[in-house]
């Protein structure tokens, strides 16, 4: 894979939003005399937790719990050929690395992730305020079925999988569909764990509608018995009250679009009500929560090669959104403005990548405090002589 900027209509936007981490990571008490944190705060310090570990913290975490993912395992950590470039963009004050192995995994990967989840979540918000300024409408169904602590994930999964394909054969639902006037539809997947009730798979399905429809929500609300039933043969048991739940509008298509923005955005927040993320899996098995350690394994495993967000057949074109691959997004540049900044010989990024602090250099370079960037390279004994600024 190369590093190129892709150039086709790719969404405009704060791509380099994925750069801004968690405070970075302070040396001992010893070692502050010479090392300070840059004077503006990463935006991810907001959540209120700013000693939480980075998403490139976390990635070396997952790297630990999934060894034979060897996509993974070179992520931001194999360099292609030459030294390792570090893009900025002075608006905006991020770095980001160029020229380096990518995994463009949105399940294992809290790196990767986070760039495509920006990306996603900008094609959707895109593609909602197209459609609904010239008339459409939306509505994101949401759903969900009963689980124990006992029940599998690939199991759930496959269930829910096999429940959904009925659900939208059925002839009530198909008729129902057409006379709201369903364009088409952007499916969401999303798992969430806890220690009480296990895994929670659940999709959210946003329904793009012509707008003639006078009240497209009350139409579909009425398929919750439908949904219990094509559950039911799945092997699954829903809710009568909460199996399957509409809501419209353009919150409808928000929602979705913050499912892709949580994946790069929640790295540092922590699970509500006990219910856990990916990414709050692993910070909670980097404060070595050995539960936290398994369900993360069994969730990346069970999630691998599936879709994070899947458009219907057609639909992208219709609302002239381009096709771009995860690969091609993670090869793409960042802002407009994005230049070199610097370049990291093959021998000082293997020794920053040691000492876990890929998250300090971006920020570092982001604030342009090149002194404090080599500063903190002598603290950890690292050769600045492979600092190479442009």
């Amino acid at each position: 894979m190369t590093d190129h900027p892709h150039q086709s209509g790719t969404p405009s936007g704060p791509l380099l939003v994925y750069t801004r981490n968690c405070e970075p990571k302070r040396p001992s008490d010893a070692q502050n005399a010479v090392f300070s944190a840059p004077s503006e705060p990463p935006s991810d310090a907001q959540n209120g937790d700013p000693q939480a570990p980075s998403k490139w913290q976390l990635q070396t975490v997952a790297r630990s719990i999934l060894p034979e993912n060897r996509r993974l395992q070179k992520c931001y950590r194999t360099p292609l050929a030459g030294g390792v470039e570090v893009h900025r963009s002075p608006s905006r004050q991020t770095a980001a690395y160029r020229n380096l192995c990518t995994c463009s995994s949105v399940w294992a990967c809290p790196v990767c992730a986070a760039r495509l989840g920006v990306f996603r979540a900008l094609e959707v918000t895109a593609a909602l305020d197209r459609h609904l300024s010239q008339g459409g409408d939306a509505v994101m169904l949401t759903f969900t079925a009963s689980h124990t602590r006992d029940d599998e994930l690939p199991h759930l999964l496959a269930a829910h999988k096999a429940a959904h394909a009925r659900f939208f054969r059925t002839g009530s639902v198909r008729a129902a569909l057409a006379d709201v006037g369903t364009l088409g539809r952007i499916t969401a997947q999303e798992v969430t764990f806890s220690n009480g009730a296990g895994f929670h798979p659940h999709k959210h399905v946003l329904l793009l509608l012509d707008g003639s429809h006078p009240a497209p929500l009350q139409a579909l609300e009425a398929l919750a018995s439908t949904w219990r039933n094509v559950a039911a043969r799945s092997g699954l048991t829903a809710s009568r009250d909460h199996g399957l739940r509409a809501s419209g509008g353009r919150s409808a298509g928000a929602y979705v679009a913050k499912l892709g923005l949580e994946v790069s955005l929640s790295v540092c927040k922590k699970g509500r009500n006990g219910s856990h993320g990916p990414w709050q899996l692993l910070r909670a098995a980097s404060d070595g929560e050995s539960f936290a350690l398994v369900a993360f394994r069994t969730y990346a495993l069970a999630l691998k090669g599936t879709a994070h967000l899947r458009w219907s057949p057609g639909l992208k074109a219709a609302l002239l959104v381009d096709e771009v691959t995860d690969a091609e997004v993670m090869a793409s540049g960042g802002e407009q403005d994005e230049a070199l900044a610097a370049v990291l010989s093959r021998r000082l990024w293997s020794g920053i990548c040691r000492a876990d602090v890929r998250s300090d250099v971006l920020a570092l370079v982001g604030a342009d405090d090149f002194d404090t960037l080599t500063a903190m390279m002598l603290v950890y004994g690292l050769d600045a002589a492979g600092l190479t600024r442009v």
